[in-house]
């Protein structure tokens, strides 16, 4: 799998972070730095992006997860993730 430049940026913020959300907004200051403007759909295209060539069936990611109202996060082993209602 060849990644892009900013799609192994974001996958090294994820990791560095795993299991933990990181903020849209944290993705675009540290991938694409505070001079530039992009959109937070921009970040979300990028992880569609990253979930295509990453993911068994990225309609149904397993990895890259959405944290609703935030943004996203890495799950490295999907099988050790605990349930929606754990701490």
């Amino acid at each position: 799998v060849v990644l892009k430049e900013k799609e192994v940026m974001i996958l090294r913020l994820l990791c560095e972070h795993e299991n933990e959300p990181v903020s849209r907004e944290t993705i675009l200051d540290r991938v694409w730095g505070f001079g530039a403007y992009p959109t937070t759909r921009t970040v979300d295209n990028f992880i569609l992006s990253l979930r295509k060539l990453i993911e068994i069936d990225p309609s149904k990611p397993r990895h890259i997860l959405t944290a609703h109202g935030v943004g996203y996060r890495l799950i490295m082993d999907p099988e050790t993730e605990p349930g929606p209602d754990a701490g």
